[in-house]
């Protein structure tokens, strides 16, 4: 009887997994990918792609290739990038983001994180951080070795994201051959969301720094002639935060 009722709660648990894993992500385009040969993205790969020994497109048993632009700045987009304890909130194929070594819960280089994706939990290792830039990391779940990375390039209309992923081992065998266009869904996911989030903030951006920009102009009215200090805006620090500053001057004259 218990024998009987364990069957059926894991049953129940696979088919939930599988319906969240291809629910959630839409299935736009079908294709047998048996082989780098067969897979669409494998023509796609980026040259300015930074591949570490051992992680490469050539010795993949899985590999998938996404870009898209987003008519938002890179830092705008990077720090959604970077904050990874807050992917749940927008990137619904992301759960239980946990980071080890980073108090400010950003990535940085050499930060060690867990999480689960595509029903599986994964242990990742910042390996590239190049700030607005570029960022990779390895990860290692069950029977899965992976190199996942992102590359931000400035264009005309905003930041064109480019996102490759390797993943070697058994896992990724069975899991081309379950579903081969999975984890090009689960990327075409996660880039339209980050498009979703970074153009929402660049939107009310104006709106934020008018607000901000509007209290410095009043307390720059409440001093008097010899008191006035010129006001300076900066819209974008190393990091990508948007907000006011006011750089120590001396008093003009």
């Amino acid at each position: 009887m218990q024998s009987s009722r364990r069957i059926r709660t894991l049953t129940q648990t696979a088919l939930v997994t599988a319906a969240l894993t291809t629910g959630m992500i839409a299935a736009p385009r079908t294709f047998a990918q048996t082989s780098q040969i067969d897979n669409p993205d494998w023509p796609l790969r980026s040259s300015d792609i930074h591949w570490p020994a051992g992680h490469t497109p050539a010795g993949a048993d899985l590999f998938a290739h996404n870009e898209l632009l987003i008519d938002a700045s890179c830092l705008i987009v990077w720090q959604h990038l970077v904050q990874a304890q807050t992917w749940p909130e927008w990137y619904p194929n992301s759960h239980n983001v946990n980071l080890l070594n980073s108090p400010d819960g950003r990535l940085h280089h050499d930060t060690q994180f867990s999480w689960d994706t595509f029903g599986v939990h994964i242990d990742s290792h910042v390996h590239e951080f190049v700030l607005g830039t570029r960022i990779g990391w390895f990860g290692r779940g069950t029977g899965m070795d992976a190199y996942h990375t992102f590359l931000l390039v400035k264009a005309p209309a905003g930041c064109r994201v480019v996102t490759e992923e390797v993943v070697r081992g058994t896992g990724a065998v069975e899991f081309r051959k379950n579903d081969p266009n999975a984890m090009h869904r689960g990327h075409d996911l996660w880039l339209s969301s980050l498009k979703h989030v970074s153009e929402k903030e660049q939107t009310l951006l104006p709106k934020k720094i008018s607000a901000e920009s509007g209290t410095a102009h009043k307390e720059m009215l409440s001093q008097s002639p010899g008191e006035m200090k010129p006001k300076l805006l900066i819209l974008e620090n190393d990091e990508g935060e948007h907000r006011v500053r006011r750089p120590r001057e001396l008093p003009m004259t």
